[in-house]
């Protein structure tokens, strides 16, 4: 008899359980490889839907397509059965009776069955906060239900042959003392090393989530096979950077002197060991083609090759803009899967099978992505985001622009990244101008560690004076500047220096100062920028502002939030800049007289009385920290100018740090689990959850491993508000985009299709979401992705609350 994984309506094949399960185990035993655990990859892959063995999934499967019919006793109703039969927990138990005569079996088995049984719905709370045991409640499920009993007289004589061979082989241990070995090196507090072990077990998980969802979408759809066959070896890509690097006909500018010597520094340090290095340059220096040529040369030169690059970023702009320029340098080798820009997430977060193959699995040789993006593979719950974990390994990581990590993420950040440099072959590169001092933190619940030398390029003193090209002025007034004394010195700065570019905290205020410079007249070239705009949208807008600029004819003015201060490549002779973080300032000043040929440029900073910060507290700190450092920088008289320099740079970190040193291990409260905790605590010891299962059974709970991993998952965000990710009208592609989306079929097209949906995506905070919803101007296609109506989308401003006039079709 055979037993059926999946089938495939277009041409009528049916995919066996018996070939899934060898194909799964084998793409997840190289997975598995990356870190030196390939037995563990290939029994994970064997084991993980054995429970489709048994009769009454087979009966759901072939009613599901019509074979069994309605009327026939065997017939199971797919509506109500689906996600209602278990066939993850069967594995789980067979290797729990078969594995488990010592502790180290016992560890090895626990972890396993927690890959397996959570492969569908994320990875399962060992404890739960309240100290009930659920691990052992899974391991305990009737028989009955799980189908156990039944299931292992129909496992295919190979499968079982080949797990029973992995079992006794001794691999299993020999893989998990050799990680062991090395978390012990580290010699890392206890609380870090349960951390470590907790972070191998969703690597782990990882590689079997990516193995299945892979497999199912190959069957489903064997042309995308063919997506990454024929990419080019690093070889080729560094031919064809090192072509780009030596076409240019640059200025003969000091800037453009050591923005050379920066790239052959980064060429230099490439053979150097995997590790964690810093990339600390300023502004305007050429960071992203300096770590690239890092990234390609490090990759193409390391003793394993690396697999991939993936280049992190705080905001999608970046993405926009970087990505453009390195699809620019590999444009002549015409193919388009080199490079992946991922920005959000559009499928929707349930774990169905369709949704599942649609996820982004980041499988291409150069990833963009944002640091939520990253975060999310590594902590938020389901397997969306952990699908994605493993790609990390065996990589080469550019942090772009590090100093905008969340704070509360900090220690969580450093220990992800302190396994994934020594435990997973990774090397890790953190790129700013204003480096934060992630090694100097609490190492007892994670400081980042550093290789030696931690550096790849150093400065000198000529060097850094080079870039020193602005003077920045300090006009903060009591009592604060109005919206319309922002717009009156923008006006009076645009006289001076031609162009200015106005940056504030709030989209509120950037709105408000927009709306009243376009009142004035001030200049017939008045933009504006946020997070409220698509990535198509800004993208169009930079390219209009960088053409007005460069022809230097024209009076410019561009009002934006922050997304503009970062990694940005654009010059104006004049930026004003709302009092924030001294990181946020220094980053903004970058985008002043950026190439040093402006024969005069000045920043200006100031502070608003119309911003509300109530809900942007870090931003509320970070300001106040800086003032206590330009308090010290100079004297008490009026438009004062500052230096912001290193020394300056470390003293706002310490300052900013120490204010904010209890947040970083990710703080919890009463009203997520009715106590305060932390994330990091929940993910490593979960010190107590553990007394409270003492407190409960007067013992101490029976297994190895105690975190509470789904309950941190669903508690983990990188940002401090869940967003949702909605497709856009924005000019005549995302009206066709959403037109298509109404009508796909096939999960090939609609994956497709949602790659190019992202560039015409908006994040939405839940109250403008909900607001939009309820007044019907979100809809929602067949596949459960949402769009937004036209009259909702500004052409200055992107989404709007409520209609408004300038509707993209009225411009397409």
């Amino acid at each position: 008899m055979n037993y059926y994984a999946h089938y495939r309506k277009q041409d009528n094949v049916f995919q066996t359980n018996e070939q899934h399960l060898e194909e799964s185990a084998i793409f997840a035993k190289n997975l598995c490889e990356k870190i030196g655990m390939p037995s563990w990859g290939e029994l994970l892959g064997l084991l993980h839907d054995i429970a489709k063995y048994s009769q009454k999934f087979q009966n759901y499967f072939l009613s599901s397509i019509g074979l069994i019919r309605s009327y026939d006793e065997n017939y199971l109703d797919p509506r109500t059965h689906r996600g209602k039969i278990d066939h993850a927990t069967a594995g789980g138990q067979f290797i729990w009776n078969h594995f488990s005569n010592n502790a180290i079996q016992k560890l090895i088995s626990q972890i396993v069955v927690l890959c397996l049984v959570s492969h569908h719905g994320g990875l399962i709370d060992c404890l739960k906060t309240d100290g009930t045991d659920l691990f052992s409640q899974r391991i305990a499920k009737d028989y009955q239900t799980t189908f156990y009993n039944e299931i292992t007289g129909k496992i295919d004589k190979n499968i079982l042959s080949r797990i029973h061979s992995i079992l006794r082989s001794g691999n299993l241990e020999k893989e998990l003392l050799a990680q062991i070995d090395i978390i012990s090196s580290l010699k890392m507090s206890p609380l870090m090393r349960r951390f470590h072990i907790g972070l191998l077990t969703r690597f782990l998980f990882s590689c079997l989530v990516d193995a299945d969802r892979t497999n199912t979408a190959d069957f489903d759809d064997p042309h995308r096979k063919k997506w990454l066959q024929g990419c080019p070896e690093w070889a080729t890509l560094i031919r064809e950077f090192d072509a780009y690097i030596g076409q240019f006909d640059t200025k003969d500018t000091p800037i453009n002197h050591v923005r050379s010597s920066i790239s052959t520094a980064c060429l230099q340090a490439a053979t150097c060991e995997k590790g964690a290095y810093l990339l600390t340059l300023p502004t305007g220096s050429g960071k992203t083609l300096a770590s690239l040529r890092f990234a390609l040369h490090h990759a193409n030169a390391s003793k394993r090759k690396k697999d991939r690059i993936l280049y992190v970023v705080p905001y999608t702009t970046i993405i926009d803009q970087n990505a453009r320029t390195v699809r620019s340098i590999f444009k002549q080798l015409k193919n388009p899967h080199i490079i992946l820009e991922h920005h959000s997430n559009l499928a929707p977060a349930m774990d169905n099978e369709q949704n599942q193959i649609l996820s982004e699995n980041w499988d291409a040789p150069i990833v963009f992505t944002t640091m939520v993006q990253f975060l999310d593979a590594l902590f938020s719950e389901g397997t969306r985001g952990v699908r994605r974990m493993h790609q990390l390994a065996n990589s080469v990581i550019i942090f772009d622009e590090i100093q905008t990590l969340p704070i509360k993420t900090v220690h969580l950040f450093n220990n992800a990244m302190n396994f994934l440099v020594n435990s997973a072959g990774t090397t890790a590169v953190y790129c700013t101008a204003t480096q934060p001092l992630l090694h100097d933190v609490d190492a007892s619940k994670g400081a980042l560690i550093l290789s030696k030398p931690d550096s790849i390029v150093a400065l000198d003193s000529d060097q850094k004076k080079a870039f020193q090209r602005i003077a920045i002025i300090d006009q903060c007034k009591a009592g604060g500047w109005t919206n319309d004394e922002i717009a009156e010195q923008a006006s009076l700065n645009l006289t001076e220096f031609g162009s200015v570019l106005v940056i504030v905290n709030t989209k509120a205020v950037a709105k408000a100062i927009y709306k009243r410079c376009e009142e004035k007249k001030y200049t017939p070239n008045i933009f504006h920028l946020s997070t409220s705009m698509c990535p198509a949208h800004r993208k169009s807008v930079f390219k209009r502002i960088n053409k007005l600029l460069n022809d230097k004819k024209a009076p410019i003015v561009c009002i934006s939030t922050q997304l503009i201060e970062a990694g940005v490549d654009i010059d104006f002779g004049c930026v004003m800049r709302s009092l924030a973080g001294l990181d946020s300032i220094a980053q903004a000043a970058g985008r002043c007289n950026r190439h040093g040929d402006r024969p005069s440029a000045k920043m200006v900073i100031f502070n608003s009385s119309q911003e509300n910060l109530s809900k942007l507290r870090e931003i509320k700190i970070a300001q106040e920290d800086t003032l206590r450092v330009l308090d010290g920088l100079k004297d008490k008289t009026a438009g004062r100018e500052v230096v912001i320099d290193e020394q300056s740079m470390n003293l706002f970190y310490r300052y900013y740090f120490y204010d904010r040193k209890d947040e970083m291990a990710y703080p919890i409260g009463t009203e997520d689990i009715g106590r305060n905790d932390t994330l990091l605590n929940l993910l490593a010891e979960n010190s107590i959850s553990i007394e409270e299962y003492r407190r409960a059974y007067k013992i101490s709970p029976p297994h190895s491993l105690h975190q509470s991993f789904k309950t941190a998952g669903k508690l983990f965000a990188a940002i401090d508000a869940p967003t949702q990710s909605v497709v856009v009208p924005y000019d005549r592609a995302g009206n066709y985009i959403i037109g298509k989306l109404n009508e796909v079929k096939d999960g090939g097209t609609l994956n497709r299709l949602l790659k190019r949906a992202q560039r015409y995506s908006v994040n939405m905070f839940p109250y403008l979401f909900e607001k939009l919803s309820k007044n019907r101007y979100i809809h929602k296609t067949k596949d459960d992705i949402f769009y937004l109506s036209p009259e909702c989308y500004s052409m200055k401003f992107g989404v709007s609350d409520e209609p408004v006039e300038d509707m993209p079709f009225l411009h397409c």
